[in-house]
């Protein structure tokens, strides 16, 4: 049904304008970028690259330490589910328990950090009991600390870690390029 123009309806009118500008995008305030969806900030190339990383360090770590054992029919794949596990572990677990233990981390001078890397090498351990076996608790220190400093090495070798502070220039909406 066509409105007639040379009527004046106050109520349609007063209508019409509030829904049109309730369908209006917000204006973007300038001094700070849209925030942006976590799917978007989300780096696949990183957590792709991040697996066969992860999988090499445990590899590495088994390979060096005699009381490490991996066994899997398939060790490529083996390496590569431990590697994701691994990094879902760091992603995940491993800030929490950085968090519970950040009272103690000035006073030990960074010890509770290798703490932090053996507890989540002992919980990958008991996620994987039959691909990954250990046999001690000196084996269960030896791996957790030689794991934690290869995946740090490897991770700032390759630049999978986000930088502290980032240097790429903010871009602002309505700026003129």
């Amino acid at each position: 049904m066509a409105r007639d123009p040379t009527r004046d309806d106050g109520v349609v009118a007063d209508l019409d304008r509030r829904s049109s500008a309730a369908l209006a995008p917000a204006p973007a305030s300038p001094s700070r970028p849209p925030a942006r969806a976590w799917w978007r900030r989300f780096n696949l190339r990183v957590a792709l690259v991040r697996v066969p990383v992860n999988g090499g360090a445990v590899a590495l770590t088994a390979f060096l330490l005699d009381g490490i054992h991996v066994t899997t029919s398939r060790p490529v794949l083996g390496y590569l589910v431990i590697g994701a596990v691994f990094g879902l572990l760091n992603a995940f677990v491993k800030p929490g328990l950085q968090y519970v233990a950040l009272p103690l981390l000035l006073e030990s001078f960074g010890f509770v950090v290798v703490l932090v890397d053996i507890l989540v090498f002992w919980l990958l351990d008991l996620l994987f009991p039959r691909v990954l076996q250990v046999d001690g608790l000196w084996w269960y220190i030896a791996g957790g600390a030689l794991l934690g400093l290869f995946s740090f090495i490897l991770d700032n070798l390759l630049g999978l870690t986000p930088p502290i502070v980032d240097d790429r220039p903010e871009r602002h909406a309505g700026a003129a390029s």
